[in-house]
């Protein structure tokens, strides 16, 4: 596939199951053996997994939104993202922080993903985002200085 071509599957997928927070579309974009990656916290190895943690994700920040922030980058296989998610923190986050009580705090968390793809599917993705300004509006740790 070309580099545009991966990019519209990308924008798609961020628009469609990242934008909504809608799991019920990820088969649409992800291969079966999908991989996650995000930092050094979270490693999941497939697909049916990275769902079950997509929902509890979800589930914790229900008014979730993540709009794409800038342009795209692509290069061969690859397309870089930055992004912006924003959400309440209203149910205990199994995903987040090892069962956190609900905070009812609305936090804004910027990343940056690299997604590879391969015959039009996403097969892995790699997440850095500033979790601990996550943290710190969870007051979870407190603000530095």
């Amino acid at each position: 596939m070309s580099v545009e071509q991966n990019k519209t599957i990308v924008q798609r997928y961020y628009d469609e199951f990242w934008g909504r927070a809608n799991v019920a579309v990820v088969d649409n974009f992800c291969a079966p053996s999908f991989k996650f990656h995000l930092g050094r916290i979270v490693e999941i190895p497939d697909l049916n997994a990275f769902k079950q943690f997509s929902s509890l994700f979800f589930s914790s920040f229900p008014d979730f939104s993540c709009p794409v922030s800038e342009p795209m980058l692509a290069e061969r296989d690859r397309v870089v993202t930055r992004y912006a998610w924003s959400g309440t923190h209203t149910a205990a986050s199994q995903a987040v922080f090892n069962g956190l009580p609900a905070t009812g705090k609305k936090v804004t968390v910027t990343g940056i993903t690299i997604d590879r793809l391969a015959d039009g599917k996403i097969v892995e993705e790699w997440c850095e985002e500033d979790l601990m300004g996550l943290a710190q509006q969870l007051g979870v740790i407190p603000p530095m200085g």
